[in-house]
């Protein structure tokens, strides 16, 4: 996956491709197949770019540091640690905070349709009420 005119999305593809190598999903499948398929569904540079990132916290293939040394601008590093999980039992006030960015509730919402796919119920629960509070903000801020 390479976009023409994107170096540093390129560049840090390349990295977390190779970071990500033998870490696999709870049904097996390659993690770095899911950061792909929600790259495939955005749009904009940042958004592509945020969705590349999104999991790397979260999945301890990145820390916090190494983003600025990668050449992550200062923007897209907040919204990284923004996306972050760090508490699941907080997981709705996460939501909360996350669909307060545009990019960011993009990036979570293609992240959370395809983890639906093969989730628990437990989480398909979380999932499915993770979606209504992101689409409610989707729609308010695509329309204004």
């Amino acid at each position: 996956l390479v976009y023409k005119d994107d170096e540093l999305f390129n560049k840090i593809y390349v990295i977390l491709e190779k970071l990500y190598e033998g870490k696999t999903r709870h049904n097996g499948e390659a993690r770095f197949g899911h950061i792909v398929a929600v790259i495939q569904k955005c749009i904009t540079p940042e958004t592509k770019l945020l969705a590349l990132l999104h999991d790397s916290l979260e999945d301890e293939v990145l820390d916090e540091e190494d983003l600025p040394r990668l050449g992550i601008p200062p923007k897209i590093i907040e919204q990284v640690k923004l996306l972050t999980l760090t508490d699941r039992s907080k997981y709705q006030e996460y939501i909360k905070n996350v669909s307060k960015d545009k990019a960011c509730t993009e990036v979570k919402t293609y992240d959370i349709l395809d983890n639906i796919t093969d989730a628990t119920e437990e989480n398909t629960k979380l999932y499915e009420d993770a979606l209504i509070i992101l689409r409610k903000k989707l729609h308010n801020l695509y329309l204004y």
